[in-house]
């Protein structure tokens, strides 16, 4: 978990940084831009029996992927970011006011497919910045179009 909020944290930082243009904060209450990144996460394996589970793999892993972005660390204080954002979050998980618990958070995690999450994470992160990087206004005399980003 801390390899994966650390990667989480400095790629956040690193999108910050690139002239203020990508904040957690806005992200999220673009409801359709979200969806669109989220639906990333449906690519990972759930190796779960899917008439025992209550919650999709890919909600919870949308959810602990805005909650380390949003600086929460540890499996409770992801149970606490889903109350805390009760509203953002019934736009695109099938939660219904009834979040899973910490034990679930962790249950889930312990279960996936490190390999795909990876990918999917890195496709994730990989759209933010082309979206960043769009968002960018170069001089039409200059000819580098690159965000150099450390990391």
């Amino acid at each position: 978990m801390s390899k994966i909020s650390r990667i989480l944290k400095d790629a956040k930082n690193a999108l910050n940084s690139v002239s203020g243009l990508f904040y957690y904060h806005s992200f999220c209450t673009d409801s359709d831009k979200l969806k669109e990144y989220i639906s990333i996460f449906d690519h990972v394996k759930d190796s779960r029996i899917p008439a025992k589970c209550s919650y999709s793999a890919r909600d919870i892993i949308a959810v602990v992927f805005l909650a380390l972005l949003d600086e929460r660390h540890g499996w409770n204080e992801i149970e606490d970011y889903c109350y805390d954002h009760r509203e953002m979050l019934s736009l695109f998980t099938d939660f219904d006011g009834v979040f899973p618990s910490h034990d679930t958070f962790c249950r889930v995690f312990s279960l996936l497919n490190t390999d795909d999450l990876q990918k999917a994470v890195v496709s994730f992160l990989c759209q933010c910045i082309e979206s960043v990087a769009s968002a960018v206004s170069v001089d039409s005399n200059s000819k580098v179009k690159v965000i150099a980003m450390d990391g």
